[in-house]
């Protein structure tokens, strides 16, 4: 039973991003919070696989760049070279932050099997809405500065050609 597909007692569907009309925990079943709990820390694990691959991506051209680029890039000129750097060092910044990101899904998913125990559905709701809410700047950020490292990188491969 997924997040999606929990019904209650009165035949509405909650979503992970519907939750203007959640229901009162006390006539909640058991097992449908335990199922819920379950969900959510699922779709934490989720988002930490999600998040992971730009870390990565950032990370490895970063290497490539310095790996088998390095003797080009000596050979561009200042402003060039400049710029290049620039890209190189927008891409480390963009991997801190998504990996700082990574870092408070993590800490949201072992908040969310903490409420296991007392199946408190009403604190794991508010860890996963508070997730994004608080830290979407750190993704978005991470994300323009990806963009923008990677065309200021790729000014390198331009003035090569």
């Amino acid at each position: 039973m997924s997040i999606k597909t929990i019904l209650l007692e009165d035949m509405k569907i909650y979503t992970d991003f519907d939750f203007a009309e959640f229901p009162d925990p006390a006539i909640v079943d058991k097992d449908i919070k335990l199922e819920y709990i379950k969900a959510l820390i699922n779709l934490s694990q989720e988002d930490k696989k999600s998040v992971y691959p730009y870390v990565l991506f950032n990370v490895g051209a970063i290497v490539f760049i310095f790996g088998n680029m390095l003797s080009s890039l000596v050979a561009l000129a200042f402003v060039w070279r400049l710029l290049t750097i620039l890209g190189i060092l927008l891409l480390a910044l963009s991997s801190i932050y998504f990996f700082w990101y990574w870092r408070k899904i993590h800490k949201c998913h072992i908040n969310l099997v903490s409420c296991i125990p007392g199946l408190n559905i009403v604190k794991a709701k508010d860890l996963w809405t508070n997730l994004w809410m608080e830290n979407k700047t750190l993704f978005k950020a991470g994300l323009v500065l990806m963009i923008l490292g990677i065309i200021l990188s790729s000014i390198m491969f331009d003035t090569l050609i």
